[in-house]
């Protein structure tokens, strides 16, 4: 008979292994576009004092719904920090490998459980993506506990039903009516594959829709209201459906990538676990968990596959069930319980090995990207322009002037040209967002954060001002202050 526990001391180790390669989160700047502008949001939400409609510099900004806000918002008021605005992100990633652990532990033992948060917890892809302050790794959580509350709920226990409308409705308040879509598909093709457990999806539907609605409609109706015609148009259909269907050019792949884009993250964004969970085809047939775990990831690849619009990120909710085949199979093949080295060995090195790849790789980036820059120009900034107004000059890509000034070394990546919406986020204010700076042109005193090869000089309103520059060589960025004479 296979033993169903670890010891007490493989426990804790595989606790600090779950935390360990999310050590450092808060070493390394936002990073544009998506951090920047969420982290913008959250900032300018709290200036208004408004928890109701996100806010962009000024301006409505539906692109995602409301929980990453509302989550990152009381953290950030206490300490406008990185640690504070994803602390979220960690905690919803740990949190899912926490309501893997004790589904999976509760349904085939504490070795299976532990093994499935352990192997979500030390991937890559999760690991990344609880990194960074986006509403991934939330509404994943929100779908691990609507999923894994609906399987327990055919398992005697009817009440879970309730729990995982609520978490369905959270996962709407993450990402969208997505996640309808997503439980819908894998609920519907589970009763029809699974036609002897048919009468356990009978009873609970009625008070499920009910919570699930009413948790959405704690957001979705006040913001309809508040916004009307705006909402419906730039969230519902801009946002879900014209993405969904390709509305989205910059997001797009080439059609002959489709069959591998996502399996291969997959497969590289889990492993070694994907590897283990590929050799699970052994185990499927023998218990109704393990062939829910195969129609929800193999269901959520496909929806994802399908969609015109592609990031490798999207595919984080198909990655809980390949942790879940990845336990199975240690578990019921490969004893791991009784033989708990087949588990230790690759966890050891998957958690140290994605800290590095990780931690490294953020911290690199936001150096070489100018992100590092951007963020102590801003802040400094912050302290130096007082209330002068703000400009921020021709940060998108210019063609006539997008050469850099000087060769790029060849280790050096090529960075789009955006527009560095995190200075927002470290200005801790609006600015002006311009191609030109006629905008200011009332201003007796003003400041321009640019791109070192922008050509500002020939703008008509400098010509009689007063300029100071302190750019330095190898610099990305320019804050220039500029003083005109009063106007009589």
């Amino acid at each position: 008979m296979q033993r169903k526990h670890f010891e007490p001391a493989f426990l804790r180790t595989a606790l600090v292994l779950a935390v360990l390669p999310f050590l450092g989160w808060w070493m390394y700047p936002l990073f544009d576009l998506d951090e920047g502008f969420y982290a913008a949001i959250v900032g300018e939400m709290q200036r208004r004092g408004d928890w109701l409609t996100p806010f962009y510099n000024g301006s409505a900004w539906f692109e995602k719904p409301i929980l990453l806000y509302w989550a990152a918002g009381p953290l950030n008021s206490i300490w406008q920090s990185e640690f504070m605005l994803r602390a979220p992100s960690v905690a919803a990633t740990l949190g899912t490998a926490w309501i893997l652990y004790r589904w999976i532990g509760s349904t085939h033992g504490q070795a299976a459980g532990v093994i499935t948060g352990l192997a979500y917890a030390t991937s890559l892809v999760p690991v990344l993506m609880g990194r960074l302050m986006t509403p991934d790794a939330l509404f994943t959580m929100c779908m691990v506990g609507a999923f894994a509350s609906f399987v327990e709920s055919m398992q005697m226990r009817p009440k879970r039903r309730v729990i995982s409308g609520g978490w369905l409705g959270l996962a709407v308040l993450a990402k969208g009516p997505v996640a309808l879509i997503l439980f819908g598909m894998v609920v519907v093709v589970s009763y029809w594959r699974e036609s002897t457990l048919r009468h356990r999806f009978k009873g609970g539907w009625l008070l499920f829709t009910i919570t699930c609605l009413s948790v959405i409609a704690i957001w979705y109706v006040p913001c309809y209201l508040a916004n009307r015609d705006e909402f419906v148009q730039k969230f519902l259909i801009e946002q879900n459906l014209q993405r969904f269907l390709g509305g989205d050019s910059a997001h797009r792949t080439a059609w002959y990538l489709t069959p591998i884009y996502y399996p291969l993250i997959m497969l590289l964004g889990m492993f070694p676990w994907s590897y283990y969970a590929l050799r699970s085809y052994r185990i499927v047939g023998l218990d109704a968990t393990t062939r829910f775990a195969v129609r929800w990831c193999v269901l959520v690849l496909v929806f994802f596959s399908i969609s015109q619009s592609k990031l490798p990120h999207y595919i984080l909710p198909a990655l809980p069930p390949v942790a879940v085949l990845a336990a199975r199979y240690l578990q019921m093949v490969k004893e791991a319980a009784s033989e708990p080295h087949r588990v230790l060995r690759p966890a050891v090195a998957a958690s140290v090995l994605i800290l590095l790849i990780t931690q490294s790789g953020l911290m690199f980036w936001a150096d070489v990207s100018g992100q590092s820059e951007a963020r102590s120009k801003a802040l400094s900034l912050k302290r130096d322009a007082g209330s002068d107004p703000i400009v921020a000059y021709q940060l998108t890509r210019q063609p006539a002037q997008n050469l850099p000034t000087a060769p790029r070394p060849w280790w050096k990546p090529k960075v789009n040209e955006t527009s560095l919406p995190s200075i927002v986020y470290y200005l801790d204010r609006n600015i002006v967002i311009s191609e030109d700076l006629q905008s200011v042109s009332s201003a007796d005193r003003f400041w321009i954060f640019t791109r070192e090869n922008r050509r500002w000089e020939a703008d008509p309103l400098m010509q009689t001002a007063t300029i100071s520059d302190s750019i330095r060589p190898g610099d990305q960025y320019r804050v220039i202050k500029v003083e005109r004479a009063a106007s009589n």
